[in-house]
């Protein structure tokens, strides 16, 4: 199982996302929405994959950032912080025992292959 943390300033969420492709932004048409001005409608993608994690910036106006960098395409670490606009973000990967009340399930069911 495999969770999105979002953090803004002193709040923060736990999003699960099952394999495949999620949409992040700020548009309420994403996948996971994130509400901040620094976000761009469709900022990013992020792809999990048995064989990893992949972001990809969708032309952001404040961009994708990961070790101090901005970058278009990257593999992810798990467990590695990175930044879209001023919003951190973490994958990692959990058990339904570890499980957070506080997270929120995907926005869509099935995500596109």
């Amino acid at each position: 199982m495999v969770f999105l943390e979002i953090r803004t300033g002193s709040r923060s969420r736990r999003v699960h996302l099952d394999e495949g492709t999620w949409l992040v932004g700020r548009a309420p048409h994403c996948d996971v929405v994130l509400a901040d001005p620094s976000v761009s409608r469709q900022h990013f993608q992020i792809r999990i994959g048995p064989e990893g994690v992949e972001v990809e910036d969708m032309g952001s106006r404040h961009g994708l950032w990961l070790d101090g960098f901005r970058v278009q395409v990257a593999e992810l670490p798990l467990g590695r912080w990175f930044l879209a606009g001023k919003v951190a973000l973490q994958v990692h990967r959990g058990t339904t025992d570890d499980r957070d009340p506080a997270a929120i399930p995907p926005r869509k069911a099935t995500p596109e292959p």
